[in-house]
């Protein structure tokens, strides 16, 4: 089976023309627990299916249509969301355990301009599952609750972010572990483009920003740069 993105081969149907299985197909084979996948993206060479032509079908979960597709706006085009604010933003109703168990992985683009955008998360004050620029200024970045990291800003060409575990990541390097300062369960849902702090939207991720793709896993996942290339690629 080829290991390519996007070419490999799971059936011969008719006339012998291979299937080629979608980014979201991808996803899984990194692992099956994946919980949700969303792309802002148009068609790709790379992935020329299963991609939105509205903002309204930009909201699915392309991993399960139907569970947590997003509610909420933001401005729409085929090279990503952006125009977060307070008022527009997307929430994905999951809503992390505080166990470190679970991943996110966001590809965006980013010119500067938001103080401290968050890309996406949720933080009750004690618990957070969250990750946004601490400051695009210095290039520093922060991963809810308790850790940031410098010079991984727009500067160094950072175009893909990840929590996974207790790990923070900038493109596929590793960058700090986080600490979870609470034991206590976390009720709050993710925002996209925004973070969720006690059910009020803050720092969006305004001016200069555009969210391409972003997916969860349960699980804790190792494979960051299989996942970073699947995501750049759509």
């Amino acid at each position: 089976m080829s290991k390519a993105l996007g070419l490999c081969t799971i059936g011969v149907p008719v006339g012998n023309a291979p299937t080629l299985l979608t980014w979201v197909d991808d996803l899984r084979g990194i692992s099956d627990t994946l919980v949700a996948a969303y792309r802002a993206t148009g068609a790709s060479l790379t992935y020329p299916t299963l991609f939105p032509t509205s903002l309204a079908e930009s909201k699915t979960n392309y991993a399960d249509s139907g569970t947590y597709n997003l509610v909420g706006n933001a401005t729409w085009a085929t090279t990503g969301w952006s125009r977060f604010s307070e008022t527009n933003y997307f929430n994905t109703n999951i809503v992390v355990p505080n166990t470190q168990t679970w991943s996110a992985f966001i590809h965006y683009n980013y010119t500067g301009g938001s103080y401290y955008p968050a890309l996406f998360g949720s933080w009750t004050g004690a618990f957070g599952f969250a990750a946004g620029y601490y400051s695009w200024a210095t290039n520093t970045m922060s991963f809810t609750p308790s850790a940031s990291t410098g010079g991984v800003g727009t500067g160094d060409g950072i175009v893909s972010v990840a929590l996974a575990g207790n790990r923070g990541y900038a493109g596929a390097s590793f960058q700090t572990d986080v600490v979870s300062l609470s034991a206590g369960t976390n009720v709050l849902p993710v925002f996209i483009g925004c973070m969720n702090y006690n059910g009020v939207p803050i720092l969006p991720a305004g001016r200069g920003f555009s969210i391409k793709a972003i997916c969860f896993y349960s699980s804790v996942i190792t494979d960051i740069q299989g996942v970073f290339g699947i995501l750049q690629n759509i």
